[in-house]
């Protein structure tokens, strides 16, 4: 099963970034787009530090706000000396007894596996939702999400600050965190920052700068 063969796939984040195997996220890209290709050739896609994802998946309504569904697929190390702890390999991805075992079936290739299992199925039946269908998968949720969540979640915020009621929200949160120009996601300070809006008036999003 596909969620098996992403078990298989080490996506270990680490504290220090220097040290994480990225070759591996770049795997697991890879395979969401060969496992799911309704999803592929349907929707179009975003990266945000080459692994994190959102996918976009147009709605008939564009004046409807989207939905956002939410997940990571990156998951904690194995600690060294516990492997004789584990019933089955951590990243082997077998099943026994009828459970799936390995790091990140729980926590969280299921939600992002799940998630789109259910639209590529909704695809082949030809449905197109009434309302927009944003899907988010982070990279690195398990080291705080700064190159992944936090970078899709500006976008959200640009998007809110240009087209939405939410932009005084924004703006608020910005300066509670005045380093935000600092961040791994962030342009160079002194730099303007680019950032994706979601317009729902052009139903589509567009680059821009803040």
């Amino acid at each position: 099963i596909r969620l098996a063969a992403a078990v298989r796939i080490p996506t270990v984040s680490t504290t220090n970034f220097a040290q994480t195997d990225t070759a591996q996220f770049g795997r697991f890209v890879v395979f969401l787009q060969q496992s799911f290709p309704r999803v592929r050739r349907q929707l179009t896609r975003q990266t945000f530090n080459t692994y994190g994802l959102l996918y976009e998946w147009r709605g008939s309504n564009p004046a409807l706000k989207p939905v956002l569904l939410l997940g990571h697929y990156d998951v904690v190390p194995v600690q060294p000396g516990s492997l004789a702890q584990w019933q089955q390999p951590p990243f082997a991805g077998r099943t026994a007894g009828g459970y799936l075992y390995g790091r990140g079936t729980l926590d969280d290739k299921m939600s992002v596996l799940g998630t789109l299992e259910a639209v590529e199925y909704l695809l082949g039946t030809g449905l197109r939702p009434e309302r927009t269908v944003l899907l988010a998968f982070g990279q690195d949720e398990e080291t705080l999400g700064q190159r992944g969540a936090a970078a899709i979640a500006a976008a959200s915020c640009s998007a809110a600050w240009a087209c939405g009621p939410l932009g005084s929200r924004c703006r608020s949160r910005a300066r509670a965190h005045p380093d935000r120009r600092s961040s791994p996601t962030a342009e160079p300070a002194g730099q303007p920052r680019k950032a994706m809006r979601w317009c729902p008036s052009s139903t589509r999003w567009s680059t821009a700068s803040s």
